[in-house]
């Protein structure tokens, strides 16, 4: 097994048995922040949300990588964002 499911790293993944991943047949995607990222994305409702050392959070559609939107945070974030759903 290879982190991100092959020696290229791209996070493409062909399941051997049982149902098939949310990411099978996902086309892989980079998005530029200004400085590295330390934690795995959080990935709800079809965002990814990483946060940066950059002092940001961005929310990323998943689907593209395209940026919703980015948030100042004041300082690195080295921690996997949480998202709560308001009722």
């Amino acid at each position: 097994m290879h982190f991100r499911y092959n020696a290229q790293h791209t996070g493409d993944y062909s399941p051997v048995a049982g149902p098939p991943s949310p990411l099978f047949g996902m086309k892989p995607w980079n998005y530029p922040t200004g400085d590295v990222v330390r934690s795995s994305p959080t990935i709800a409702n079809g965002i990814a949300y990483v946060g940066s050392y950059d002092h940001n959070v961005y929310a990323l559609n998943a689907t593209t990588g395209t940026r919703v939107w980015s948030y100042p945070t004041g300082d690195v974030v080295s921690s996997s964002p949480a998202v709560v759903e308001r009722v």
